[in-house]
């Protein structure tokens, strides 16, 4: 029996998998990757897509990332088409 705290629509069961290990330590596999000048926004999305048999939704991937953030594990400097997402000091 499922409980209701566990049922979850298929793009949000996606977000969680971020949350969680997998996905986000491809985005800091990323981010490790991309050096000192840090990821830009844009060509992450691209990057998980192209690793991906669906489209990323945007708006999750903003979420995950903002969880990162919050976690004190990325810094997110400049804004709107400009972004980049940088590592912070382990």
């Amino acid at each position: 029996m499922i409980s209701s705290e566990r049922y979850v629509t298929f793009p949000l069961l996606i977000i969680l998998l971020c949350k969680g290990h997998k996905a986000d330590g491809q985005i800091m596999q990323l981010v490790d990757q991309s050096g000192r000048q840090g990821l830009r926004w844009t060509a992450a999305i691209r990057a998980l897509e192209q690793q991906s048999s669906i489209p990323i939704d945007h708006a999750e991937f903003a979420e995950v990332i903002k969880g990162l953030t919050d976690e004190g594990v990325i810094k997110i400097i400049g804004e709107r088409e400009k972004r980049t997402i940088r590592r912070l000091a382990d």
